[in-house]
């Protein structure tokens, strides 16, 4: 929540201070495509779709370390 607000509060002005924009970045595809699903989206569904890709990211590494290191005590 507090980068969201910060993000709606700082403006074009500000760029430069952090190092330049997401349009200057060399990006790949599958990215600026995302980049751009999430400019198009309110505030609020750009949250929520930039919440449930961190969720659904975390949720597939521990399923990736879950197979390299086998179950842990505990996990059924």
């Amino acid at each position: 929540t507090v980068g969201a607000v910060l993000e709606e509060q700082a403006g074009d002005s500000d760029a430069g201070e952090r190092g330049g924009t997401v349009e200057q970045a060399p990006l790949s595809p599958l990215l600026r495509a995302a980049i751009d699903a999430f400019d198009e989206a309110g505030p609020d569904a750009a949250f929520e779709q930039g919440l449930a890709v961190i969720v659904d990211g975390l949720a597939k590494r521990r399923l990736v370390v879950r197979n390299v290191e086998g179950p842990r005590k505990g996990d059924d």
